[in-house]
C-alpha cells in the first residue's frame, strides 16, 4: 500500500511540538502533587493517550521500556526507603518513598509517552529552527578550529556568531535534505483543530494542578485513610485524556478499522 501524500486528511499527523508540549503540561501536574491516587490517574491518562494515537513505529513500540523503567523507579525508592533511611519501615516512611518515587515515575511515562506518539526524529524534522540550535554549538567550534588552523588572529577577524550560524543553517539543509529521503518529512507545516487541542489539553491539565495545590485542594499525601480526589484535579486527569479523542488516529490504526470493517459487511 503506497503512503498517502502530504498534506492529506488520511496521511496527516499532528504537529510533534504539540506532543511534546502536552506531555511537559503533564509533567507539570505531576510534579505538582504528591497524591499517589492522583499520580496513579495521571499515569493510566497517559498510558491511554498512548495506547489510542500511537503509531506503529520503531520508537512507539519502545514505550513498554519507560513502564518498566517507571515500576522500577518506585521499587528502587521504596527498597532504598526500607534499607537505608531511619525509620523506613514505618507507614509513613514508606508512604513518603512511594509518593517520591511515583512523582519520577509519572515524568517517566510523560517523556516516553511524547517519544512514543511521535519520533524524535520526526520532532527535529518539523522545526529547522530547533535543528539549528541543536547544531549552534558545533558550529561555533568549527569555525573556531578552521579560523586558527587559517592563522586568523582575533582581532583581525570578524564576529563569531554570524559564521557559526551560517555553518549551522548549511548543515541543517543537509540533514533536512536527507530526512526528507528518508521518509521523516514534515508532515503537518501548519497547525490545525487537532494541535491546539492537544496543546489546550496540557496546558489545562497543568493550571488544573497548580490551582488545586495553590488552593489547598489536594489532600495530605501522608495521611494513611484513602484521599479523596479534588475537582480541579479530578478535571485535570480528564483532559489529560481528551487527545485521544480529539486527535486523528494514525493511519495503521484507520487502515486496520476499514478492514474490519470491509471483513464484517
Amino acid at each position: 500500500m503506497s503512503r498517502p501524500p502530504v498534506g492529506t486528511v488520511a496521511g496527516r499527523f499532528v504537529h510533534p511540538l504539540a506532543w511534546w508540549l502536552w506531555a511537559l503540561g503533564l509533567v507539570y501536574a505531576a510534579v505538582r502533587t504528591t497524591n499517589p491516587l492522583l499520580l496513579g490517574l495521571l499515569a493510566l491518562a497517559v498510558c491511554y493517550v498512548v495506547a489510542a494515537r500511537r503509531a506503529i513505529t520503531g520508537t512507539s513500540r519502545t514505550y513498554r521500556l519507560y513502564c518498566w523503567a517507571a515500576i522500577a523507579t518506585v521499587a528502587v525508592c521504596m527498597i532504598v526507603q526500607v534499607s537505608v533511611a531511619d525509620g523506613g519501615r514505618s507507614s509513613g516512611g514508606l508512604l513518603a518513598a512511594f509518593c517520591f518515587g511515583a512523582r519520577i515515575a509519572v515524568v517517566i511515562l510523560c517523556v516516553g509517552a511524547a517519544n512514543a506518539l511521535v519520533s524524535p526524529l520526526r520532532l527535529f524534522g518539523s522545526s529547522r529552527l530547533l535543528m539549528v540550535l541543536v547544531r549552534l554549538p558545533a558550529a561555533v567550534g568549527q569555525v573556531r578550529r578552521a579560523r586558527r588552523m587559517r592563522g586568523i588572529r582575533f582581532g583581525r577577524r570578524p564576529l563569531l556568531l554570524p559564521a557559526a550560524l551560517a555553518e549551522a543553517r548549511a548543515r541543517t539543509r543537509i540533514v533536512d535534505a536527507s530526512l526528507q529521503a528518508r521518509g521523516h518529512a514534515r508532515l503537518s507545516h501548519r497547525w490545525g483543530l487537532a494541535e491546539w487541542a492537544v496543546l489546550a489539553a496540557g496546558t489545562a491539565t497543568a493550571v488544573c494542578f497548580a490551582l488545586a495545590s495553590a488552593a489547598g485542594l489536594t489532600p495530605d499525601p501522608w495521611a494513611l485513610e484513602a484521599p479523596t480526589v479534588p475537582a480541579l484535579a479530578a478535571l485535570g486527569v480528564l483532559c489529560a485524556v481528551l487527545p485521544a479523542h480529539l486527535t486523528p488516529a494514525p493511519p495503521a490504526a484507520r487502515a486496520a478499522r476499514s478492514l474490519r470493517t470491509k471483513a464484517a459487511g
